[in-house]
């Protein structure tokens, strides 16, 4: 089975296979540690990219605005000239 959005309707189809908690981390040390590692670096992956592309935007905010300003300054001299 795929990935499938279940709704409140669905419930009539769905059957409970084992009782329990089957990803509990209750006892289990060392996959907790796990997921809170992950969790981390995954946090920390994000806000490299996030830097990233801010740093990106900025570069690409200052190229469009270096353009725009070149743009208007050309076509201030071609109407000077006329």
């Amino acid at each position: 089975m795929g990935n499938e959005l279940l709704y409140r309707h669905d419930e009539a189809r769905i059957e409970i296979v084992e009782e329990g908690r089957p990803w509990s981390l209750d006892g289990a040390l060392p996959t907790a540690v796990a997921l809170v590692m992950a969790r981390t670096m995954k946090r920390v992956a994000v806000k490299h990219l996030d830097l990233d592309l801010a740093r990106r935007a900025n570069e690409l905010d200052k190229e469009a605005r270096s353009a725009l300003t070149k743009r208007q300054s050309a076509l201030s001299n071609s109407e000077a000239s006329k």
